[in-house]
């Protein structure tokens, strides 16, 4: 069984045709500067799911289920999650949800207040995760949560999320590598989650990206995964030479598919569609038929309790 750990497949009704305007990922990257009003819909506009275009590319290319996540928009975080909880009870044996817990992509202002999110995440968490049954919290860094930059006040910040996360043994998902979004690029360097991760062992933390095909961010990523056995990584953005490395040095079940499946990537298609690439990478990166069971669908079985 295939499954995709990565997926955004929500976006403002304005960006339902921009194929012409996205082909390739230097397209995608370029987007926010070449076309800043139609970008910037995603700051004004409510989010509409993309999921019947999702679940068309996952049956075209065998992929039995996925995880959801949303993404920054005008809508308020109970909003994202409203959409994420509608679009996973249509499709419960097909897709799983991931909350969205804070975000600094939108004028909410949960950037600027970081404390009022980590007083209130407690209750968040309980109910999206305790009561309508998602699979952990969605792509994150630590922007949302803190203002610091020295990695152990990072952890302690984070300590009320990690703590509410840890009784119900549920992931929390941390993004690495760089990203078409404005500011706070300083977070996308893993090494931080080292103090997180050993802080709070019980908490699976997935390092989207596993550095998204930079060595710098690729090393961290791995060392961090190396020293904490709670760490798992996803192979959304990344080579084929370093997934390689990475279940070399820390196995196949740690290490987990994804595409990064969204309104704007699935536009991608030179020189190849956005899923002929991700699979080609795992392909390419030589490992394992046993192994690549694990990479593609058994790591995320066991994690996500599928």
């Amino acid at each position: 069984m295939i499954v995709e750990v990565h997926s955004h497949p929500f976006g403002p009704p304005s960006q339902k045709n921009i194929g012409d305007k996205i082909k390739s990922v230097s397209d995608l990257i370029g987007f926010r500067g070449r076309y800043p009003e139609l970008y910037n819909t995603r700051l004004t506009e409510p989010l509409v799911d993309y999921a019947d275009e999702f679940l068309s590319e996952m049956d075209k290319y065998g992929i039995e289920k996925a995880l959801i996540m949303s993404t920054g928009s005008a809508d308020s975080e109970e909003t994202r999650n409203q959409k994420i909880a509608a679009v996973i009870e249509k499709h419960p044996d097909r897709l799983g949800g991931l909350m969205t817990l804070g975000t600094d992509y939108t004028n909410e202002g949960f950037g600027d207040n970081p404390e009022a999110l980590r007083q209130n995440a407690s209750d968040r968490i309980d109910h999206y995760i305790g009561k309508l049954g998602f699979k952990g919290i969605g792509e994150t860094h630590g922007g949302p949560f803190t203002t610091e930059v020295h990695p152990v006040h990072i952890a302690e910040q984070l300590r009320p999320i990690m703590e509410s996360l840890t009784r119900h043994n549920a992931p929390l998902l941390l993004a690495t590598g760089w990203t078409q979004f404005p500011g706070r690029m300083y977070y996308n360097d893993p090494i931080y989650v080292d103090e997180i991760a050993g802080r709070f062992p019980d908490v699976p933390i997935v390092l989207t990206k596993m550095g998204r095909g930079i060595d710098h961010y690729f090393e961290s990523a791995l060392i961090v995964a190396l020293r904490n056995p709670n760490v798992y990584l996803d192979t959304t953005s990344t080579t084929a030479q370093h997934i390689r490395r990475a279940v070399k040095t820390i196995g196949a079940q740690r290490i987990m598919f994804g595409t990064d499946w969204s309104p704007t990537w699935k536009w991608v298609r030179d020189p190849e569609p956005l899923y002929t690439t991700r699979f080609k990478v795992v392909k390419e990166s030589g490992i394992s038929e046993l192994e690549a069971e694990w990479v593609l669908g058994k790591t995320a079985v066991e994690l996500y309790k599928l």
